[in-house]
């Protein structure tokens, strides 16, 4: 068994080394591999890693040098480890002589492939901790078996001590950065979002105009000329005037749902009233209004595009309920407070356990417009019934 050439070895100078060698480094691996340069005379080792636990404690992110293997590919499993007793707080260190044949780390989906595959036989584990919360572990292995002994436990225990604040701050800042990168990109793809949305409404509103100023148009002189036809007895004249008045009656519709024009000219509660009336018209369900529609006519803190979106929003659940829900009823309520615009949507319908084709689609698209307006959408199911609740934070007029 290998022991330290000396005691002197665990001097002053040679913390001092250890805190020398990570000084200026923000790259956690980087800084791994100095530590590994620092450590190789004092503790001999084929490979080197910190592992530290990730915000939920559920897994580890594993930094490594001298061998490259799977657990600094990915994330681990903490209760796969094979120190998962050291980051448990079950033991403050691990010693392992020969790992490939220690039945310790030979329990039922034990994260083991890289002691196998490497023949990491000999092994020496501590625990990092901060301020008495274990936030990760250093652990050091050898090709060899029988290589540490008690001494080389004292020397990997002043390294845990000297390195983990460090290690900590680097991953507490490349998680911030992590954060910052994820918020800065969606905040790109809110703005390419909403870039979207206004195309799409704006390509909604051409469409509407050139259906209305031709395409009705046209069918409505159409109309006219087939009831000024002498033939007007004839069943194949009355059957097209009849298609002719159904056409006229769903390009109108499609216009109001291009533009919609009460939305503008009165406000979101009677827009939303208006649709679930008339969507509701034909079909076997009740549509309700379960609060005042006026009440979301005049809201204040809300621009344009917000109202278009929550519009929108309650436009694909009313048409969800309607073509799939199988509903007796159907009912809209909007609820402003002096913060909050909340939006219930429900149907007393089959609901959905897996929503897919059509469906599914609507679904993400609600998701979509909810995020750019930066709303909260949850929609829930339980096979009886599916509800819908938006909630958008408003603007105080005083901003």
């Amino acid at each position: 068994m290998t022991t330290l050439a000396t005691k002197t070895q665990l001097s002053p100078e040679w913390i001092v080394r250890i805190a020398q060698s990570l000084a200026g480094l923000v790259d956690l691996r980087a800084a791994v591999t100095a530590m590994s340069d620092e450590l190789s005379p004092l503790i001999p080792h084929d490979h080197i890693d910190v592992a530290l636990l990730t915000e939920d404690r559920a897994s580890l992110v594993v930094y490594e040098t001298g061998l490259e293997t799977t657990w600094g590919t990915r994330l681990s499993p903490v209760d796969l480890s094979p120190i998962r007793d050291i980051l448990s707080g079950r033991s403050e260190h691990m010693i392992f002589f020969d790992a490939v044949h220690d039945d310790r780390v030979q329990f039922r989906g034990a994260d083991t492939g890289p002691i196998q595959k490497f023949g990491l036989r000999s092994r020496l584990h501590h625990k990092i901790e901060i301020s008495g919360t274990i936030v990760g572990a250093v652990s050091v292995s050898s090709l060899q078996p029988n290589v540490y002994s008690s001494d080389h436990l004292v020397a990997i225990n002043t390294v845990a001590n000297v390195i983990g604040p460090y290690f900590h701050a680097l991953r507490t800042s490349e998680v911030a950065q992590q954060r910052a990168v994820e918020l800065e990109r969606q905040k790109v793809l809110r703005i390419e979002a909403e870039h979207l949305v206004d195309v799409q409404e704006r390509e909604r509103e051409r469409i509407g105009m050139d259906l209305h100023d031709h395409v009705l148009a046209d069918m409505s002189r159409l109309l006219r000329n087939l009831d000024e036809v002498s033939l007007s007895r004839d069943q194949q004249v009355k059957d097209a005037r009849k298609g002719l008045s159904i056409a006229i009656q769903d390009i109108r519709g499609i216009v109001e749902d291009a533009r919609p024009t009460l939305l503008e000219m009165f406000g979101l509660g009677t827009a939303a009233e208006a649709y679930l009336m008339k969507a509701t018209k034909d079909s076997s369900a009740l549509g309700v209004m379960a609060s005042p529609p006026e009440a979301a006519d005049n809201l204040h803190g809300l621009v344009h595009r917000e109202r278009l979106l929550v519009f929108r929003i309650i436009q694909e659940a009313v048409n969800n309920a309607v073509r799939h829900a199988d509903a007796n009823e159907i009912s809209i309520a909007i609820e402003p407070s002096d913060e909050t615009l909340a939006v219930h949507v429900k149907d007393n319908g089959v609901g959905f356990a897996v929503a897919h084709g059509t469906r599914q689609s609507g679904l993400t698209n609600m998701k979509a417009r909810a995020a750019i307006i930066g709303a909260a959408l949850d929609i829930t199911s339980q096979g009886s019934g599916t509800e819908l609740l938006l909630t958008l934070p408003l603007r105080s007029m005083d901003a």
